[in-house]
């Protein structure tokens, strides 16, 4: 199950192609490589169970869009056996995590920073806006807070 902040991530980075800005065809070689890695020859066999037809199978492996469903992306991971949050942090540069991983907090906040610094059709205005809301939210999981760091003196008047 996926936690409500990390929904609320995916939400804002995937879903109307707010990923544009990101690299999609390193995605595709991803998939690509992941798919004949388990041994699918065909785009069929992946798309079949990935639960999308071959067609949107084919737009992933070429970087046709930048605009899928939620669900998509999250089925697509579980096909590939990679963690929650690999897609994103494939067009962001990063690795796929291994399944059962998922992305920290950290990863999460930078993607959506860099994707509204990358969002067409924003005014430098609407940029800071979009960025302010990012860092006011708070994106921890909730639990207890971590222990205090004994003799930290970086905060210490000198």
């Amino acid at each position: 199950m996926i936690d409500p902040y990390r929904k609320r991530c995916y939400a804002f980075l995937i879903v109307s192609g707010k990923m544009s800005g990101m690299d999609w065809q390193r995605l595709a070689d991803y998939v690509v490589d992941a798919r004949t890695g388990l041994g699918l020859r065909t785009r069929e066999a992946l798309a079949e169970q990935v639960g999308v037809s071959s067609r949107v199978l084919s737009d992933i492996e070429n970087a046709r869009r930048t605009n899928y469903d939620r669900a998509t992306i999250a089925a697509l991971e579980r096909a590939l056996g990679w963690g929650t949050g690999s897609v994103t942090r494939i067009l962001a540069g990063g690795d796929p995590l291994p399944r059962g991983g998922s992305a920290s907090n950290a990863d999460m906040v930078i993607a959506m920073i860099v994707t509204a610094l990358d969002f067409p059709g924003l005014d430098d205005h609407q940029r800071v806006r979009q960025i302010r809301g990012i860092i006011a939210t708070d994106y921890r999981p909730a639990g207890p807070p971590p222990p205090p760091v004994e003799n930290d003196q970086r905060f210490e008047a000198s």
